[in-house]
């Protein structure tokens, strides 16, 4: 199931799990405390997750969001059709074609010129994962013994100065650079997309894709205790939209959570 838009009006979220491969996936989105509308959108159809976040300031985030996720959900269900496993490079290519989507729309419907997204999505192939990511939404890995592992990195000047070692990551977390996008899914015809290198997932660890709504407020250390405390993708998903609202809410938060069990 997908979404970003698509919300419960009662609670402004959206909800959707899914098991199988011993995966047990959740997401959930919610427009948050000071927004006006929800401009993230989710995918969570496993072997397929992705979180996409909407450019503010610009127009019509939340089509954009959406649309840059069409090509993953087609992957998603070629991948639960094929008979082997779906070539890592797939997912890229997908997030390369939600580019053009969101690019070609913007151009035939000049109300939406400029409309952008961030995209980090993740494919599991038994206990690997492969992952695409453009701007900054983030990838994480949870293990009982090594806690929590950042495995993206965002495409802000705030975190090129930490790769330059002009910046602490303290220094950047309060840097007004880092909410300046250096790159972005739609606002140009083609795209370079991270493909970092594949990751293990084993019994008892967990993938967390999230927008900016919940890293902006909420500390690593608390990301981590609500996951280690989780007993299940969908209340671990929960829980962390929760605690961006206790942060303040001050972005649209959206989170996929999956366990490999």
């Amino acid at each position: 199931m997908w979404g970003g838009r698509q919300e419960d009006r009662a609670v402004n979220a959206f909800a959707a799990r899914a098991a199988g491969d011993a995966l047990d996936a959740a997401g959930r989105t919610h427009t948050g405390l000071l927004r006006p509308a929800n401009e993230d959108s989710l995918l969570c159809e496993p072997p397929v997750l992705a979180v996409a976040d909407g450019l503010g300031g610009h127009p019509a985030g939340d089509v954009a969001s959406a649309l840059a996720l069409e090509p993953l959900a087609d992957l998603a269900e070629q991948a639960r059709a094929a008979d082997g496993p779906v070539q890592a490079d797939a997912l890229a290519a997908a997030v390369r074609r939600g580019n053009a989507r969101v690019h070609e729309d913007a151009h035939a419907n000049p109300e939406r010129r400029g409309m952008g997204t961030t995209l980090t999505a993740a494919l599991v192939a038994q206990e690997q994962v492969h992952l695409a990511h453009v701007g900054d939404s983030r990838a994480y890995r949870w293990s009982p013994n090594a806690g929590l592992e950042r495995l993206t990195t965002d495409h802000t000047p705030a975190e090129e100065a930490v790769r330059e070692g002009i910046l602490s990551p303290e220094e950047a977390a309060a840097s007004p650079d880092r909410h300046m996008l250096l790159r972005v899914v739609g606002t140009e015809p083609d795209v370079e997309v991270d493909v970092p290198d594949p990751v293990t997932l084993a019994p008892g660890e967990a993938l967390l894709l999230c927008s900016d709504g919940l890293t902006e407020p909420v500390p690593d250390a608390t990301i981590a205790a609500v996951l280690g405390a989780g007993p299940s993708a969908e209340q671990a998903a929960e829980a962390l939209v929760a605690a961006a609202l206790d942060g303040g809410g001050p972005d649209n938060v959206t989170v996929v959570v999956a366990w490999r069990r």
